[in-house]
């Protein structure tokens, strides 16, 4: 996989959507493998790619949100976590509408954040 992003870097460039689609799946894969730190450095730099090239509101870039907000929660970061599960949250209700499973699926991890940090009536909220 990484040698998939390597070949795309190079004969797409760097902010090339299909690139950085690619390095998206390779942060999913590096975070399947418990590899936290290198998922989040990889979908940190896909997400602030996304957010220049599509805008904070595009599926894309709410995708990458989701799963870094997911990347702090397993590193037990649940500050961190929080706040982009509320950003991720806010704009996919706008973009998808409230009853959307993506939406949905980002209400269900903010509450299982909550749920972590013992702030139960937050839990409850969502």
């Amino acid at each position: 996989m990484e040698a998939k992003v390597r070949i795309k870097k190079r004969s797409l460039g760097e902010e090339d959507p299909e690139t950085l689609e690619i390095m998206h799946e390779l942060s999913l894969m590096y975070h399947k493998n418990r590899q936290f730190h290198d998922a989040e450095v990889t979908e940190r730099s896909v997400l602030e790619a996304r957010k220049r090239i599509h805008g904070e509101y595009h599926p894309a870039t709410l995708a990458s949100m989701h799963h870094l907000a997911s990347t702090y929660y397993a590193q037990y970061r649940y500050d961190e976590s929080e706040r982009l599960g509320k950003e991720t949250y806010e704009a996919a209700k706008l973009i998808h509408g409230e009853d959307n499973p993506s939406t949905l699926t980002t209400m269900y991890n903010l509450a299982m954040t909550y749920q972590s940090m013992r702030q139960f009536s937050n839990s409850e909220e969502w």
